[in-house]
């Protein structure tokens, strides 16, 4: 990204059809992150699980079909964010269906994971964050349904 930029990036891991009884019903996963603003990396992610073996037990250490999504926020104006940020993120979790944490990049944003005990929860949990972000940016909402994917 050019110094100044902005950023709301999400990824999410499903465990699969789980009413289907096709939870973590894969081989491997892999995937991997970088983000740089200018010439500095920002953000560096490297992850791999494989159910089969203990690289799953942290997702599956909370709920057994967890859900999990990230959201990265790169902006200037994050960078004046109160430090109640964190707090006021696991609020939002209600530490029985869901878990929330945000810790700060060295640079230019935050890092926010969600771990959600089934996909309900995961959805409504990522609504609330996204007005949480787009009311600490003081920018308006977008509606996700009118202009594509819109986080």
């Amino acid at each position: 990204m050019e110094p100044g930029g902005e950023l709301i990036y999400l990824e999410t891991l499903t465990p699969g059809r789980v009413a289907s009884g096709e939870a973590f019903a894969f081989a491997h996963y892999s995937w991997w992150t970088d983000i740089q603003v200018a010439d500095g990396l920002v953000l560096r992610e490297r992850s791999s699980v494989t159910p089969e073996d203990c690289s799953i037990a942290g997702l599956r250490a909370l709920f057994p079909t967890s859900y999990y999504a990230s959201i990265v926020v790169i902006s200037p104006a994050s960078e004046n964010w109160k430090s109640d940020f964190p707090s006021a993120i696991s609020a939002l979790g209600d530490n029985v269906s869901a878990r929330i944490a945000a810790s700060k990049l060295c640079a230019h944003g935050w890092s926010i994971r969600l771990l959600a005990a089934n996909s309900l929860v995961l959805h409504e949990s990522i609504r609330k964050l996204r007005e949480m972000i787009y009311a600490r940016l003081e920018r308006r909402l977008p509606d996700p349904r009118r202009n594509g994917f819109g986080l």
